[in-house]
């Protein structure tokens, strides 16, 4: 490995990291992870990778994972280069983002760059890092050989079990969040968020939706809730 920092193509960094973000990789419901994948597959070959494209058989989804919002292949990618080193670099993240929400002023999936920064779904977590990691084993594997054997990673629906993680750490003591992308925590957002929920199905019955609220609990003695379970009942949402 050279001495010296790698100065990365910035062009190219910038160019595929434009390419990531075009590819609608939402989890859930895990959507355009197999096109995804093909694109890097090319890649790592073109950097001389040995790439292995892995999917996982449905019947094991099926038994391992009761989550009905997931759709379609669970592809994952693992890309090695032997180096002839006796120890081997493994390097992890993800290519799937969580759903894009109403707040863009932009189209999230289009790089857009403004005043020296890149926009796009996934910029920050985690296709920006996933280009960083091209670009820069490209500027490394063009004039010099790698110090150790290479092991990438790069996987999906990881950010169905991010909430799960970033939860354990509050509960451990290793973080503040009091905001998730899916959870209902309390006592910061479950009130809230069992109110949203359930005048949305008050919505989607008024414009000839399907619509139902069911969840089970001990009891609920919030009056708030009691009361919008109450509002959704006489609109004629049933309640189970």
């Amino acid at each position: 490995m050279p001495d010296e920092p790698l100065c990365p193509d910035k062009d190219y960094l910038l160019n595929v990291l434009k390419d990531l973000i075009a590819f609608k990789t939402v989890a859930p419901p895990g959507s355009h992870y197999n096109e995804i994948i093909d694109y890097l597959i090319s890649v790592f070959k073109s950097m001389g990778f040995r790439t292995e494209k892995i999917v996982m058989p449905q019947e094991i989804f099926e038994a391992k994972c009761q989550d009905s919002r997931l759709t379609g292949d669970r592809v994952n990618l693992r890309a090695s280069l032997d180096s002839g080193a006796k120890e081997t670099l493994v390097i992890y993240t993800h290519v799937d983002v969580v759903p894009a929400g109403d707040d863009w002023s932009t189209d999230p999936f289009r790089m857009v760059l403004k005043d020296g920064r890149a926009y796009g779904r996934g910029t920050s977590d985690s296709k920006g890092a996933v280009a960083g990691l091209i670009a820069a084993l490209r500027a490394l594997l063009k004039d010099s050989k790698s110090k150790y054997n290479l092991s990438i990673l790069l996987t999906t629906d990881e950010e169905v079990g991010d909430d799960v993680a970033r939860l354990f750490n509050v509960l451990s003591g290793y973080s503040m969040e009091t905001e998730y992308n899916r959870l209902l925590v309390a006592p910061h957002s479950v009130r809230s968020g069992l109110i949203e929920r359930i005048e949305r199905e008050v919505e989607n019955h008024r414009a000839g939706l399907p619509a139902r609220v069911r969840f089970k609990c001990n009891s609920i003695v919030d009056e708030a809730t009691i009361d919008a379970l109450y509002r959704a009942s006489q609109a004629g949402v049933p309640i189970d």
